[in-house]
């Protein structure tokens, strides 16, 4: 028997929408439609700046069509609710306003498993809060004829990622730092996230977060790793990635413990995992002690989820929950930095005279 790769891969979806979507009798000869985007995964993320963006929207089969599919598209609130829903996450359907299509259907011609793209126009988001993430969950609506949809990749949710201009802080040799109106004590799941774009890699203990009488330390550079690597210090421990930085880069980091493991994210992407057991009283958070850029410090009581972390690096809701501390660093003049929770907990620098980077692009390009 001849093996054909390529039908196998074009199997695939339907063998994976049949397991997840509970098929009873499953058929992986019959022939489906699915958005190609949705295949892997059901989400994808579009930049969005003042010039606004475009994404093509694909549908495509599992098996070349024998004849004419005709796919209708459309915008469905529900499919948005149930990725919330499943992912953590807290995203607002973009308002109508804000996009188009050019059409809401596409045809998949005879001998092709490919639609013809639909392009989705999203303008400039001026007048919407920096601070609510926004999405277009995009599902296949129906489809011509007796061809079935596989429910599993009918929706993709395309999340917006918004691109900010704001000023930034840049502390050399300084540090901000606050104590808590009220301790946290006996925590055991917590969050701590930051951009931060460092001057140089070239000595040890550049700190970054920190947070005590548990200790959070966290830092580039040590006797036991290269200035280029980050480090934590916690419970007793130290752990590091090991993964060489660069300057003048700028990352988001985000440091998560679930009370059973710690986790270590750079741009959303988990760079260490390890165990680690452990209960915390937090009376105080800092930054800083080397010479970086820095904005989006957020302390939380909760362990963050991936989905959660890698769709809100640039901005976040101050109300969501379990956030105990937000700092925006986005002043552009002073040394207090506001802290932007319920909890009001502002941070001081320890220098007078503070330096200040305007019109930081974030995501950076």
């Amino acid at each position: 028997m001849k093996f054909n790769l390529n039908i196998c891969l074009l199997l695939l979806p339907v063998i994976a929408g049949c397991l997840f979507a509970g098929c009873r009798k499953p058929n992986l000869l019959s022939n489906a439609v699915f958005l190609a985007d949705a295949s892997l995964v059901n989400s994808a993320k579009i930049t969005v700046d003042s010039m606004g963006a475009s994404y093509d929207i694909v549908s495509r089969t599992s098996q070349v069509a024998e004849q004419q599919i005709e796919v209708s598209y459309s915008i469905s609130e529900g499919e948005l609710t149930e990725y919330n829903k499943q992912n953590g996450t807290a995203y607002k359907l973009l308002p109508a306003a804000y996009y188009s299509f050019n059409a809401t259907s596409a045809t998949i011609a005879v001998g092709n498993a490919f639609s013809i793209p639909v392009p989705l126009m999203i303008k400039d988001l001026k007048g919407l809060p920096e601070n609510e993430s926004y999405a277009i969950p995009v599902t296949i609506d129906r489809v011509s004829g007796t061809m079935q949809i596989l429910r599993s990749s009918k929706t993709v949710v395309l999340v917006i990622d918004r691109v900010i201009y704001t000023s930034v802080p840049h502390l050399t040799g300084s540090a901000l730092s606050t104590t808590y109106k009220t301790p946290f004590k006996g925590i055991t799941a917590w969050t701590f996230e930051w951009r931060v774009q460092m001057d140089a890699l070239n000595r040890n203990n550049q700190a970054l977060i920190f947070s005590y009488p548990s200790e959070v330390y966290t830092r580039f550079g040590d006797v036991v790793i290269r200035p280029t690597q980050l480090q934590v210090k916690t419970a007793n421990s130290q752990f590091s990635p090991e993964i060489d930085f660069q300057p003048g880069t700028w990352y988001h980091f985000a440091l998560v413990y679930d009370g059973g493991s710690l986790k270590w994210y750079q741009d959303g992407k988990q760079i260490l995992n390890v165990p680690l057991s452990a209960s915390y009283n937090f009376e105080s958070i800092g930054f800083g002690g080397g010479s970086e850029r820095v904005n989006e410090i957020r302390f939380w009581t909760v362990a963050r989820t991936p989905s959660q972390i890698a769709n809100n690096m640039y901005t976040v809701n101050p109300s969501s929950e379990g956030l105990a501390g937000y700092w925006r660093c986005n002043e552009g003049t002073g040394n207090i930095f506001a802290d932007s929770s319920p909890n009001k907990n502002d941070m001081k620098a320890n220098v007078a005279n503070v330096e200040w980077t305007p019109k930081v692009r974030m995501p950076a390009k």
